[in-house]
């Protein structure tokens, strides 16, 4: 019994480790950077993220969005939320002009604040 209660707990784990997140950013390859800034709010539960796929896919509250659309989100979401800051999930090989209008369009919905999240580039051993 204990081995067959071993294997399910496996499955168990192996199933929630393969079950993608909406858009929790899945396949985003942050730029890396040899000097960076702390940003702890990201991290916080209500935090408002833009992601921007490599393709040019525009993602903002776990739903993918179109460019035209994404600053009346914004500005709707903003009504509610403790912090007037977007973060944004760039990819590193998302082309700049997708970048660009998604910043057009958080700048549209009333957002000054933006931090852009990055990698900090890993020191070389000598």
């Amino acid at each position: 019994m204990t081995a067959f209660t071993a294997v399910l707990f496996v499955l168990f784990v192996a199933m929630i480790a393969m079950t993608p997140q909406a858009c929790d950013c899945v396949g985003i390859d942050l730029p890396h950077v040899d000097y960076s800034s702390p940003m702890p709010g990201v991290d916080r539960e209500d935090a408002l993220i833009v992601a921007i796929m490599r393709d040019g896919k525009i993602f903002f509250d776990n739903d993918q969005v179109v460019r035209e659309e994404l600053g009346a989100k914004v500005a709707k979401r903003l009504i509610s939320a403790r912090e007037r800051r977007i973060y944004v999930k760039a990819d590193a090989r998302a082309r700049y002009r997708s970048v660009k209008a998604a910043l057009d369009g958080i700048w549209a919905g009333g957002v000054q604040e933006v931090g852009i999240l990055t990698e900090q580039r890993r020191a070389l051993a000598r």
